[in-house]
């Protein structure tokens, strides 16, 4: 029964992803920041498997969406991080913890 009830929530979670606004990349870009925040851009595309000039790509439509807000490091200004606004944080959440309908 618990494996009935986990392969039903992550059909739940691939329906909510497909609904999202987003392609498969800036969806995982999506969720990996909301599990990690902050991130460097550099850390999440290692982690989705994209190159550093994908992620730029990747990030400036999660901001244009206004999902995602790039800010500078304090301990290291050279450094630029990548947090959720609240927008993306809700969407990121509607998929990783879909409504049964």
């Amino acid at each position: 029964m618990l494996i009935l009830n986990n392969v039903k929530k992550t059909q739940e979670q691939f329906k909510a992803a497909a609904s999202a606004p987003l392609s498969v990349r800036q969806t995982l870009a999506l969720l990996s920041i909301s599990m990690y925040a902050p991130r460097s851009t550099n850390s999440i595309a290692r982690e989705i498997g994209v190159s550093a000039g994908a992620m730029t790509g990747i990030i400036d439509k999660l901001e244009r969406l206004r999902y995602a807000k790039r800010y500078r490091s304090y301990s290291d200004r050279r450094s630029v991080l990548i947090t959720l606004t609240d927008k993306g944080k809700a969407l990121a959440s509607s998929i990783v913890n879909p409504t049964t309908s």
